[in-house]
């Protein structure tokens, strides 16, 4: 993955870890993602001339569900991962790379 997508996924996904108070993946909910998602409607946008905030809105949250999916969590709950059998993995963004 190349500097520029891991910078656009850690848009996303470094607020969520830090909004989200879970120790690993595995212990994210879809209540988590939905608390996320109200609380990113709450934070004020920086004002941009051609800046459109719900498309960014979107994208941040659409960024965690990838990041989570990796790790075998959709948005209707716990799955187990496409791949390889993984030990529980940390709720870090660091994860991301």
């Amino acid at each position: 993955m190349d500097a520029e997508s891991i910078r656009c996924y850690r848009s996303g996904v470094d607020p969520f870890v830090k909004h989200c108070k879970k120790a690993t993946v595995e212990e994210v909910k879809k209540q988590d993602m939905l608390d996320f998602m109200g609380w990113m409607r709450k934070q004020p946008l920086p004002k941009r001339r051609r800046s459109n905030p719900n498309r960014t809105y979107n994208n941040k949250v659409s960024y965690v569900a990838i990041f989570l999916k990796e790790f075998g969590v959709s948005r209707g709950g716990r799955h187990p991962p496409r791949n390889a059998v993984r030990e529980s993995a940390p709720l870090t963004a660091n994860r991301v790379a």
